[in-house]
């Protein structure tokens, strides 16, 4: 077990406090909350730099690591959606892309053993997302306002996953080719 997975267990630990934290009813809540989600996030921005810089690249990494992201992101989100920040149409949009990520996921492992990693769009739509639910955390937006920028989130989520399938398909016709 490496640095960079070490970090992404961590985060995956995170997930249940931050919930805890963000329903306690203390009057900082949001506050500490959007610490805890920040830590996340730090992490795993050290996690990848961590792993690409000294080549600590694992395939259990490439697993873990969005993994955690996640669900952290996931856990913020239903949090924010049950606080009347976050549309529910907004949940359902996002759980359905990362339903497809995660089947497309399934069958690079199967073909492939192995998983592309991210792509610009998705580091993009992940910092995107982030700093929105950060945001959220800490402030209660505008319904409107919160919309338009969801809104924003989801354009580069599906971007991501545009981009990414199409490099998954070129990937599996490259190894198909290759048993040929």
């Amino acid at each position: 077990m490496n640095v960079p997975n070490v970090l992404s267990l961590i985060r995956l630990i995170l997930v249940p406090v931050f919930v805890a934290v963000f329903f306690s009813g203390d009057p900082n809540a949001g506050y500490i909350a959007a610490a805890i989600f920040l830590v996340a996030f730090l992490t795993d921005v050290a996690d990848g730099y961590i792993a690409r810089k000294y080549n600590l690249v694992t395939k259990l990494g490439r697993i873990l690591d969005p993994l955690a992201d996640k669900l952290m992101k996931a856990a913020a989100v239903i949090c924010l959606t049950i606080r009347g920040d976050v549309p529910l149409w907004i949940i359902l949009i996002l759980l359905v892309k990362e339903l497809v990520m995660l089947s497309g996921g399934a069958v690079m492992l199967r073909k492939l053993r192995d998983v592309p990693g991210s792509n610009w769009w998705g580091k993009c739509a992940e910092g995107y997302i982030c700093a929105l639910t950060f945001l959220l955390i800490m402030l209660h937006l505008p319904r409107e306002l919160s919309l338009m920028l969801w809104c924003v989130a989801i354009l580069f989520e599906v971007l991501a996953l545009i981009v990414y399938g199409v490099r998954a398909v070129k990937l599996l016709r490259a190894h198909g080719e290759g048993k040929s």
